[in-house]
C-alpha cells in the first residue's frame, strides 16, 4: 500500500473519559442473586458487571464513530469519528478528524498522545500511550485503527501485552495483545455513514484477592447514521471464558435515532441470562 505524505487535518483529538456516565466495573452490580452457567457454576457479580461495561462501551464507541463521520457538506470537508474505550477505567481514545478530500489512497502515519507538546504522563498514562492511524482505501471508504500501547511503541502492527491497574485496590487488567479496534467507515451521500468493526480481545482481570477472570471476547459491530429509514445498530459478542462447555453470547440492536432504544439478550447456550433494554445514554440489564 502506498504511503501518503498528505496527512489529514486533525480537527479535534479529544482523549477523554466517556461522553456518557458509567459506573465502574466491580461497583456496577447491585444484584443479590447469582446467575449460573450450564454447569451450575456462578456467574459472579463482577463477571456480570464486566459484561455490562464491555457491551455499553462498545455501543458508545460505535455510536460516536457513526454519528461523527460524514461526507463533506457543501463548502466543507468530510469528517471521521474515532473511538476506543478501555475496560475497567474511564479512559478513551476519542475524537473527530477533518479529512483532506484529495488525500492519496493508503495509510497515514500514526498519531499518538506522546506527539502533543504536553502529553499526559500521570496515572494510567505514565509510560503508556493512546494512538490512532487512519487509512483511505477508496474514494469514500476509510479505516481508523484506534489502540493503546506501552511507550515508546506506536505502530498498530507492533502488538504486545498491555496491563493497567483499574484503581481502588480492585486489581489489574491485562490485554495480550494490546487493545486495538479497527473501524471501517463508508461515507455516503447526504451525510450518512455506515460503520463496521470486528473485535478480538484476549483480556484477563486479576483481582487483588481471588481467582483471575477471563474476559476474552469477540464482537462484530454494524452501525449506521443518516437515512431515517435505517434505525438500528447491531452488536454480537461472544465471551469464551465464563464456562467450561460453551460460550456466553450477547446480541443487541440499538436504535440510532432519538429516542435511543435498545433490545437484546445475554445467553449461555439456550439459556437466557439477561434481557437488555434501555434508553440513552445507558443500557439496562435485567439478569435472570
Amino acid at each position: 500500500m502506498m504511503m501518503s505524505r498528505h496527512r489529514p487535518i486533525r480537527f479535534l483529538s479529544s482523549y477523554c473519559a466517556r461522553v456518557f456516565p458509567v459506573v465502574l466495573v466491580v461497583l456496577a452490580v447491585g444484584c443479590d442473586s447469582e446467575s449460573t452457567d450450564a454447569d451450575g457454576e456462578e456467574l459472579s457479580p463482577t463477571a456480570r458487571a464486566f459484561v455490562q461495561e464491555i457491551v455499553q462501551k462498545l455501543v458508545d464507541d460505535a455510536q460516536w464513530v457513526s454519528n461523527f463521520s460524514h461526507e463533506a457538506p457543501q463548502g466543507g470537508f468530510p469528517e471521521l469519528g474515532y473511538s476506543h474505550t478501555l475496560i475497567g477505567v474511564d479512559e478513551a481514545a476519542r475524537g473527530i478528524l477533518v479529512l483532506v478530500p484529495d488525500a492519496d489512497l493508503g495509510s497515514f502515519d500514526p498519531s499518538c498522545d506522546s506527539d502533543a507538546p504536553e502529553p499526559p504522563d500521570s496515572g494510567i498514562w505514565e509510560e503508556r500511550d493512546r494512538c490512532f492511524r487512519i487509512s483511505r482505501i477508496s474514494e469514500q471508504r476509510w479505516t481508523a485503527d484506534v489502540y493503546f500501547t506501552v511507550e515508546p511503541r506506536r505502530e498498530p502492527d507492533d502488538r504486545h501485552p498491555f496491563s493497567y491497574d483499574i484503581g481502588d485496590g480492585q486489581g489489574v487488567i491485562t490485554s495480550d495483545p494490546n487493545p486495538l479496534i479497527s473501524w471501517v467507515v463508508d461515507l455516503q451521500a447526504g451525510g450518512a455513514a455506515s460503520v463496521t468493526a470486528s473485535v478480538e480481545r484476549n483480556v484477563v482481570f486479576a483481582p487483588v484477592e481471588g481467582a483471575a477472570l477471563d474476559l476474552s471476547h469477540t464482537a462484530t459491530v454494524a452501525a449506521y447514521h443518516g437515512d431515517p429509514s435505517r434505525t438500528t445498530d447491531s452488536f454480537e459478542l461472544t465471551f469464551s471464558g465464563f464456562g467450561s462447555e460453551g460460550d456466553l453470547t450477547v446480541t443487541l440492536e440499538a436504535g440510532n435515532l432519538e429516542p435511543f432504544t435498545a433490545a437484546g439478550q445475554v445467553r449461555f447456550g439456550e439459556r437466557l441470562f439477561a434481557e437488555i433494554g434501555g434508553t440513552a445514554p445507558d443500557l439496562s440489564f435485567a439478569w435472570q
